[in-house]
């Protein structure tokens, strides 16, 4: 069986009414690209060295649908070139001109996919695919949302997380 190509997943997944028929679908349906990309997505370690927005890429360059010369599916590999700890030694300009041509190399419905995963905002993407239905369907690589109630603001109005405050003598209030 070919498999599905990583928009397809999760265009078949968004159709689904509840959260856990979405989750459900991203399972059954998973590739190996459309996981990872939901944990690049949704883990804060993975901090990408690249311009926020879309790339800068003529819409025109891009082969026909099914006549890519590659697809997410085979490039997944190449996605630690792109973030901070990957692949310190390339240049900025090095990193951006293989990031481009990693795009064009690739269907546009899936360059958009990882123009909005490098910037961590898949879920304008797709509404429906929260982190909390991904986290149900891949606990393993999507982290567990932090509950609102336990999120604070900080001096400049940023969520911050919950801390526990201790007294002058270290133990826990």
């Amino acid at each position: 069986m070919v498999a599905l190509m990583v928009h397809e997943v999760y265009d078949n997944a968004v159709k689904k009414e509840t959260d856990d028929e979405i989750a459900a679908e991203l399972v059954r349906t998973q590739t190996r690209a459309s996981v990872e990309i939901l944990a690049y997505n949704f883990q804060d370690r993975f901090k990408f060295l690249l311009p926020e927005g879309r790339a800068p890429m003529p819409a025109n360059e891009n082969p026909p649908p099914g006549l890519e010369h590659s697809n997410l599916n085979y490039e997944m590999k190449k996605m630690y070139l792109f973030y901070e700890g990957g692949a310190d030694d390339l240049t900025q300009t090095k990193r951006e001109m293989l990031y481009v041509a990693l795009l064009e190399t690739i269907n546009p419905k899936e360059a958009e996919i990882l123009d909005h995963m490098k910037d961590h905002k898949l879920t304008e993407l797709y509404p429906k695919l929260t982190q909390e239905v991904c986290h149900k369907a891949f606990p393993e690589v999507v982290p567990k949302p932090t509950p609102i109630k336990e999120l604070l603001r900080d001096d400049k109005g940023r969520f911050a997380k919950k801390t526990k405050k201790t007294t002058k003598k270290g133990t826990k209030k």
